[in-house]
């Protein structure tokens, strides 16, 4: 049954039965009426009011956009003291535009991170995933603004990793199977079958046939696979194996056509390849007999330092053990070492030669032939016991060339800034007097005292390794020396001694409260005068009248020498007297000059008469 209403039309609007009010009815109506249009207004007031609140506000947001970074904007809309961004209208947009600096904010750091992404392990939404902010808590409009900030940025990424993750599976692909050729096929007759072997086909998709290796990808597989050859062959015949891939026939295509060799195909990193082969092989095959050549360089430098090194000339079964060790790298160097070991070779150089062929060396003009070096040392009439330094110095030397390095003298600061303050000390003996000038002999015995300075570095180097203080002790005691030798402007090339027995007897010295120096001054100041009734029994009958010039040069080295070496020995102090023959090498030409005035000869003949003794006795 139909529901009926109780209530009838005259009884609308009361809960009860009676008559209506008629006047009452009327008020209500213009009530509701009033209501009805206030409430229309107040409809289309509000929305009007709510979109200009937000036109100001996204105005006020575009405007701070040109006057401050991200970062300065961020934090003064936080502030909220903005009028226009911060009324309850503006909330929305206030929160779309915080959400997308916190997106941005994110981006960054997930920037910073990528290093920590590893592609193989994970993929890119779970990198993104756990540096992503909780947004159940935020707006509508803070959600909005972040989550289309960062998907728009990070929809071009996934496409970048898609496009990386195939380039690396190719990549892969290639490098398993170029490890795959390198390491099973033997024989080369079968490479091109093998490589055919991996044209194996895939599921076809969208009606196109898809294979594991596509035929272009086989020639770029095999291209591959010679460069990776070539790039670490440590043999000819790798060289060889590369180029055999690119000469070899391919077999016959799906169609029954002849494929040919990849040269065939006229691509050109094919070419290029070739003509890379060609030039690396060449510059190989040089390498190898430079490596060579280097290596029996070193195995001669070795055999000889343990030849020379410590050998007793007096010791017959380590001269013959020696002897042979020389003939088994080079017969003819036998011959040059039975005379470098003779007792009765005379030594007959000045230690200016003995500087002048140590920096031949330091300059490496026996770095391609050690053995032409100690060829030299023989007949050059140099002492034997320079063999070893002259070795020191060859190794020194070859290993610096390799490196494109200067000689020490030059590289290390220590020697280099110490040469310099004697150079500068050296100048003040060469001024002339009154004017300040530098006489114009100065740049020779700049040249003369560098030559020595330099000769006596390598020598000094030589003895073992160097830490630099030592080497600053040495430049100061070398400095001295040196100074000391350009007495004058008038001095400059002085009769230099070696320096390392210079050293030894000042050390000497000093242990007895003296110096060389000192020393010298007093040897000439008690030097008598020569007394030549000693040589008057020089009997006439001996000499060559003939040939007078030699009989008196006979005699001279026979009686006068002798006494003359004599008188200057019996004045060496008595610590000096183990080391008779440093003590000669450290005579200056003043302090020649000095004892020979004082002895009433002339310098020449006191040097002659030195010099014989010295050669006598070595």
């Amino acid at each position: 049954m139909a529901y009926k209403s109780q209530v009838t039309n005259k009884y609308m609007g009361s809960s009860f039965a009676g008559r209506v009010n008629p006047g009452r009815e009327n008020e209500l109506t213009q009530l509701v009426e009033t209501l009805s249009a206030t409430d229309r207004a107040l409809s289309n007031a509000v929305p009007k009011y709510k979109q200009k609140q937000v036109e100001k506000a996204e105005e006020q947001l575009e405007y701070l956009k040109s006057t401050m970074s991200p970062e300065e904007l961020n934090a003064y809309i936080l502030k909220g003291e903005d009028p226009l961004l911060s009324n309850k209208w503006a909330v929305s947009v206030v929160d779309g535009q915080v959400g997308r600096f916190q997106a941005g904010e994110v981006i960054g750091r997930i920037r910073r991170e990528y290093g920590n992404y590893d592609f193989r392990d994970g993929d890119l939404r779970s990198f993104y995933k756990q540096y992503l902010p909780d947004l159940s808590n935020k707006s509508s409009a803070y959600k909005n603004g972040f989550s289309v900030a960062f998907n728009t940025w990070a929809a071009d990424e996934y496409m970048k990793d898609a496009d990386m993750r195939a380039q690396k599976a190719t990549e892969d692909k290639f490098q398993s199977a170029l490890q795959f050729l390198d390491n099973t096929v033997i024989d080369m007759e079968e490479y091109w079958s093998t490589v055919n072997s991996l044209n194996s086909q895939l599921p076809s998709t969208d009606g196109q046939e898809n294979y594991f290796f596509a035929t272009d990808e086989l020639n770029d597989l095999a291209l591959q696979h010679a460069t990776f050859i070539v790039q670490n062959a440590t043999e000819v015949a790798h060289f060889d194996k590369a180029m055999q891939i690119l000469t070899m026939d391919r077999g016959v295509g799906k169609n029954g056509q002849k494929l040919g060799s990849l040269i065939n195909t006229k691509r050109k990193d094919v070419g290029a390849l070739v003509n890379s082969i060609s030039q690396e092989r060449f510059r190989f095959e040089t390498r190898a007999i430079q490596k060579q050549e280097w290596e029996d360089k070193e195995t001669i430098k070795n055999i000889l330092v343990s030849t020379f090194d410590g050998l007793d000339l007096r010791d017959e079964a380590a001269i013959a053990e020696s002897r042979k060790q020389i003939q088994l790298i080079n017969p003819e160097m036998a011959a040059t070492f039975d005379r470098l070991i003779s007792l009765e070779r005379v030594n007959a150089v000045s230690q200016g030669e003995k500087s002048a062929f140590l920096l031949s060396i330091a300059n490496g003009d026996y770095d391609d032939d050690p053995a032409r070096m100690i060829q030299d040392i023989e007949t050059g009439q140099y002492p034997y016991d320079m063999i070893t330094t002259a070795l020191s110095v060859w190794t020194s030397t070859h290993g610096r060339i390799l490196k494109a390095e200067e000689p020490i003298f030059i590289s290390n600061t220590t020697y280099a800034r110490n040469m310099d303050l004697i150079n500068n000390s050296l100048k003040k003996g060469f001024q002339m007097t009154g004017t300040g000038l530098l006489s114009e002999n100065y740049n020779e015995a700049k040249r003369n005292a560098q030559f020595y300075m330099e000769s006596s570095i390598l020598e000094f180097e030589a003895s073992g390794d160097k830490t630099n203080a030592e080497r600053r002790e040495f430049m100061k005691e070398l400095g001295d020396y040196v100074t000391n030798m350009f007495t004058n402007e008038n001095i400059v090339n002085p009769d230099f001694g070696n320096f390392e027995n210079i050293q030894s007897l000042g050390d000497e010295a000093a242990a007895n409260n003296t110096n060389i120096n000192a020393v010298m001054r007093q040897m000439a100041q008690e030097m008598p005068a020569f007394d030549f009734t000693m040589t008057d029994d020089i009997a006439l009958d001996n000499i060559d009248f003939d040939n007078m010039a030699a009989g008196v040069q006979q005699q001279l080295n026979q009686t006068v020498y002798p006494a003359i070496a004599d008188e200057v020995i019996k004045r060496i102090p008595a610590f000096f007297q183990d080391n008779i023959m440093q003590v000669l090498d450290a005579m200056t030409t003043s302090d020649v000059r000095n004892i020979a005035e004082a002895m009433g000869i002339e310098p020449r003949v006191l040097s002659a008469a030195l010099g014989q003794y010295v050669r006598n006795n070595q």
